[in-house]
């Protein structure tokens, strides 16, 4: 059985590169459950309907012309764009899948961090159509 140490993932946000302001991530991806029980049955019937996915990062904050706030800042408010995830920052392949979506900037704080302490950047998107899985 593989297993892993989360290292060097892959987070690409409308084409910048960020892997290297990565400090956390999570891609999740769900279904919406919806109960068709009916009067006289004794259980609880289900059917999957909708999926969606969000992601969650917190990012080493650069104020730099093309990095972390210039790639994010102009994203609130804006059309969705490309995002891709990759556990490694390898290519993809069999034991490196990419996950690749368009998605929404629903939270950004451009400011944020406690005296002495490196200041992060910790944001949320919100899909905007199919995630898909790719290994090939």
């Amino acid at each position: 059985m593989g297993k892993m140490i989360l290292k060097d993932a892959h987070l690409s946000i409308n084409g910048k590169d960020l892997s290297n302001h990565l400090e956390q991530i999570e891609l999740s991806y769900s279904a919406a459950i919806h109960e068709t029980g009916v009067m006289g049955e004794k259980s609880i019937s289900r059917l999957s309907g909708l999926t969606d996915f969000k992601l969650t990062a917190t990012l080493l904050q650069d104020y730099d012309a093309a990095s972390v706030d210039a790639t994010l800042f102009p994203l609130i408010g804006a059309a969705s764009f490309p995002v891709i995830v990759r556990p490694k920052k390898a290519v993809k392949g069999a034991d490196n899948p990419e996950f690749t979506g368009n998605a929404v900037l629903s939270s950004y704080p451009p400011i944020s961090g406690t005296h002495g302490q490196v200041a992060k950047a910790s944001i949320s998107l919100e899909g905007d159509g199919d995630l898909t899985r790719a290994v090939s």
